[in-house]
């Protein structure tokens, strides 16, 4: 693989380090994913099954837009893609794949369950200004009406409620950011999850 791959494989396994300490887990039903530089139609994700403080930099599964798994025979049942070193979650393909194909400039998208974040999505007013950490982001947040992660629909739909803006609130759901960087999308989440926390 190249360098850049490499450091993108090190810099994503910490970010999953980090979210572990931060105790935005959701023991292992989340992901985060990256865009490798040099190969912009593919991204890495976790193994589904790792606990986030297990994931290493090699355990990482590198996946192409359109969904074929790279250097792992397997297949796709109705929720997973079943490889040869483990399982991988199917919506979180299409989670991700749904935001890389709509924003180029977006290289880390994170997608969260906390119960700071699922607790907004399920309030009808949703964020509201009156904290500084929620107008930290409030002019960048959408309202995305979620629906079947699997479906070509939800796919379309999700990568335009990211064009407008790079803090996603999952009605009902959950919370997802998407930045050019790694850590621009932990500062982004980081933000997001502080705000919904004081609202």
């Amino acid at each position: 693989m190249s360098d850049a791959e490499w450091q993108t494989r090190c810099n994503l396994a910490a970010l999953y380090h980090v979210v572990h300490h931060l105790g935005w887990t959701d023991t292992i039903n989340t992901h985060m994913s990256a865009r490798v530089p040099d190969e912009p139609d593919t991204f890495l994700i976790n193994r589904y099954g790792e606990m986030f403080d297990e994931i290493i930099a090699s355990s990482l599964i590198k996946m192409r837009l359109d969904g074929k798994v790279i250097g792992e025979p397997g297949k796709f049942d109705q929720n997973y893609y079943v490889g040869e070193r483990g399982k991988f979650n199917r919506a979180g393909f299409s989670i991700h794949s749904s935001v890389y194909n709509a924003r180029q400039d977006a290289n880390c998208v994170m997608h969260t369950h906390t119960r700071a974040g699922a607790g907004v999505s399920l309030m009808a007013r949703g964020l509201r200004p009156i904290s500084q950490d929620a107008m930290e982001v409030i002019d960048d947040v959408v309202y995305h009406h979620y629906g079947i992660p699997l479906s070509d629909e939800e796919s379309e739909s999700l990568g335009k409620s990211c064009v407008a803006g790079s803090c996603v609130v999952l009605l009902n759901h959950g919370l997802l950011t998407h930045a050019p960087t790694i850590h621009g999308a932990l500062q982004r989440l980081y933000m997001l999850e502080r705000a919904c926390s004081s609202s």
